[in-house]
C-alpha cells in the first residue's frame, strides 16, 4: 500500500474488543495502523469528493468494486482495498 499511494502508513499492531459492526458479537480482532499528518491540498475543501476519489483510484489502475461499500481492486494485486476508513486487506 504505501508504494502505490506513496504513504508512510505503519502497522502498530492487532487489538481484540467489542466488535463495532452491527450483528456482530464477541471480541473481533482489529488491525491497528498509523501515517504521518497529511495537509490537505485546499484548505478550503480539505476532503475529497467521491467523483475526486474515484479519479484518483482510476488513475492508479483500480477498478469499483460491484456490490461493495467503498471496495476497490486492481488486477496486479490479490487483495481488494476499501476507502473511507474501511478495511485494507
Amino acid at each position: 500500500m504505501n508504494r502505490v499511494f506513496n504513504s508512510d502508513l505503519r502497522f502498530e499492531g492487532i487489538m481484540f474488543g467489542k466488535s463495532l459492526l452491527i450483528g456482530m458479537s464477541g471480541q473481533q480482532p482489529s488491525i491497528v495502523i498509523s501515517q504521518s499528518w497529511i495537509r490537505p491540498a485546499n484548505v478550503e475543501v480539505p476532503h475529497p469528493s467521491e467523483v475526486e476519489i474515484d479519479r484518483f483510484m482510476e488513475s492508479l489502475g483500480f477498478a469499483a468494486l460491484s456490490h461493495s461499500y467503498y471496495g476497490w481492486q486492481r488486477e496486479a494485486d490479490a487483495s481488494p482495498f476499501w476507502t473511507r476508513g474501511q478495511t485494507i486487506s
